[in-house]
């Protein structure tokens, strides 16, 4: 194997949108966007599927429950300079109800109206939207977070 060959660790994000309002979250307490809002997310454990990852962060960081094969990929954003491969998904059905369950990863758990993020907002995942508005599926972050 080449030792120059890429080890990526996948991240998941939760889009969630009902009556033209999207759930984002506030991040505190963290090394990561500390004090900028996104939407739920986590990253796969070792031998976890992409869509397993994603129920379970789901359900750890916001109470909302939702079948792994009811997930569906909305964009996939290749991250080479933070060795990341970004995997956004909405559910086709959820359940809740909705609670901040990690009010020690973050302090703001709430739904704000499409194409009015909350500020500062973390500015990769805001490029995802504005994607997945106009229907690109993938994208690459070419900055360094």
């Amino acid at each position: 194997m080449s030792e120059h060959r890429h080890k990526v660790a996948p991240a998941v994000y939760l889009i969630l949108e009902v009556d033209g309002h999207f759930l984002f979250l506030r991040r505190q307490n963290t090394t990561f966007y500390e004090g900028y809002y996104s939407v739920v997310a986590g990253h796969a454990e070792q031998g976890e599927t992409i869509r397993s990852a994603m129920a379970r962060e789901a359900y750890e960081e916001a109470n909302i429950q939702v079948n792994p094969q009811e997930l569906d990929l909305l964009h996939i954003m290749s991250d080479a300079a933070n060795n990341r491969i970004h995997f956004f998904f909405r559910p086709r059905r959820w359940k809740g109800p909705l609670q901040n369950n990690e009010p020690h990863k973050a302090d703001v758990l709430d739904w704000f109206p499409r194409g009015s993020p909350p500020q500062p907002f973390i500015p990769f995942v805001d490029r995802v939207l504005r994607c997945i508005d106009e229907g690109v599926w993938d994208s690459e972050n070419t900055s360094e977070v």
